[in-house]
């Protein structure tokens, strides 16, 4: 799948990642939820604590899933892309189901 970088950001990582993961705007693995690190986008490389890395706030990209369909909201979930329960928590929408484990979002 293409990915369709509109907007991308310069993140300082306050923890391991890896590329495709969903991550906050302070480094840290996104989780949507009360006390959780929102998510801001998606790691655009892999990443060691203290780095500097690029993530895509804005655009289409691929993420590793499980269970999501086209049309789903996407939330993050330790860095995970997993189904929103409401429009509220989705922070992006798939747009393409490739494999099993595979989805394209776009990130709104």
């Amino acid at each position: 799948m293409p990915h369709y970088n509109v907007l991308s950001i310069k993140v300082k990582l306050a923890e391991d990642v890896s590329k495709g993961q969903i991550i906050s705007i302070d480094g840290y693995l996104a989780q949507t939820g009360e006390g959780g690190a929102e998510p801001a986008g998606v790691a655009c490389y892999d990443g060691k604590a203290g780095e500097s890395i690029a993530i895509t706030v804005i655009g289409l990209v691929d993420v590793e899933h499980t269970g999501l369909a086209v049309g789903d909201g996407v939330k993050a979930n330790a860095g995970n892309a997993e189904k929103a329960n409401s429009p509220a928590e989705a922070f992006a929408v798939v747009t393409e189901v490739t494999t099993t484990k595979s989805a394209e979002i776009l990130i709104k």
